[in-house]
């Protein structure tokens, strides 16, 4: 299942009735989450299929507020 509010995402699953998080919250891109990635000397989002972004300064925050939600 996927949750979502705005640009931030998250995979959820059920293992034994309970909803556990599939991998860390993330930004949308397109239909996969990506999620930051720390390259040394730049931060950057990027998908399982390699798809990047670099607006994670802008996202950082809201991605921060989806989780606590």
């Amino acid at each position: 299942m996927l949750v979502s509010k705005g640009a931030c995402a998250v995979a959820l699953h059920e293992t034994g009735g309970q909803i556990r998080r599939a991998q860390l919250a993330g930004i949308l891109m397109g239909d996969e989450i990506g999620s930051l990635v720390d390259g040394a000397h730049q931060k950057f989002f990027r998908t399982p299929s390699g798809r990047q972004s670099r607006r994670w300064r802008r996202t950082l925050k809201a991605i921060h507020d989806f989780e606590e939600d």
